[in-house]
């Protein structure tokens, strides 16, 4: 009995855990999702008087308020953090868009 047991705690413990990981994925890809979405909306509707952006990092990724990250208004930032397990993908490490018209501009991670 004990054997058995221990057999289906091996075959349903992985496979609960990869379905954890998947929700915790799909959490944070519509988090950030709606957070780049809000970020524009911000800027089309001139919230601030000014362009709103967002910065990744390895463990979380900051809203903001300004032409850039470096030039941020630090008193609007809204930071979010990315769970273990999830990671953001790619090459973009920063997306701002402009006052009024809502237009990404994207900068890329610099690959040392």
């Amino acid at each position: 009995m004990i054997a058995l047991i221990t057999l289906f705690m091996g075959m349903t413990v992985p496979f609960g855990m990869n379905f954890y990981r998947q929700q915790i994925i799909e959490e944070v890809t519509m988090e950030v999702s709606i957070n780049l979405k809000a970020a524009q909306s911000y800027a089309q509707s001139g919230r601030a008087n000014s362009p709103w952006g967002v910065r990744f990092f390895e463990e979380k990724y900051i809203l903001f308020v300004g032409e850039g990250f470096e030039e941020r208004e630090e008193m609007y930032d809204r930071v979010f953090d990315i769970p273990y397990g999830a990671e953001i993908p790619g090459e973009i490490e920063e997306v701002v868009f402009e006052l009024g018209t809502g237009y990404p501009t994207i900068t890329k991670r610099n690959e040392d």
